[in-house]
């Protein structure tokens, strides 16, 4: 009983340390200097400035992806005036010509006040955007950014939490899983 326990409260303790991180993560775009003052439009007129800091922040999103094992996606979702800047493959986001649509997106999803609830369990307009699959994530941590342009997503892997979930063996007959505050579940 008390090695059950104690397991328990290591996942526990694990789960807040990755959650911990993926916010700290969608911090560091929601106030990146460059991604606001493209999406305020301050680069408008250097379009050279404007296609070196959208390549960066697309470098950037996707090199936290690969880099770490439970981000499904990054999506940067901002105003109509700007395009999609997702990690989900270009082919499937209509070679990455996907404009913004925060005003719709920030209507589709739970809101604590006037920003989006930090913790989700689905997009579903996201998903129809960018021909997401609910299934390769189980939780997304969104952030609006400092000028209130644009939003970030990050997804978290569902086969992240399921690998996590296996390694741990309780006895036989055991059950263990997550549910998330919708019913969404992964079950061991």
């Amino acid at each position: 009983q008390e090695s059950t326990e104690e397991t328990m409260k290591m996942l526990g303790k694990y789960m807040e340390m990755s959650n911990s991180f993926l916010g700290t993560e969608a911090m560091k775009y929601s106030m990146d200097v460059n991604l606001n003052s493209y999406t305020l439009g301050t680069l408008d007129s250097d379009k050279e400035a404007m296609a070196e800091v959208v390549s960066t922040i697309k470098s950037n999103i996707t090199s936290s992806q690969k880099t770490n094992d439970f981000i499904s996606n990054i999506h940067i979702i901002p105003t109509a005036e700007k395009g999609v800047m997702t990690t989900k493959s270009a082919a499937t986001v209509g070679a990455g010509d996907t404009t913004g649509f925060l005003s719709e997106y920030l209507e589709d999803v739970p809101m604590n006040g006037k920003n989006p609830q930090k913790w989700i369990d689905s997009h579903n307009l996201l998903d129809e955007k960018l021909a997401l699959n609910a299934d390769d994530y189980i939780l997304a941590c969104q952030l609006m950014s400092q000028n209130k342009q644009y939003c970030v997503v990050i997804d978290v892997k569902s086969e992240y939490f399921r690998s996590l979930l296996e390694s741990i063996d309780l006895g036989e007959g055991s059950i263990l899983g997550l549910v998330t505050e919708n019913g969404r579940e992964i079950i061991i």
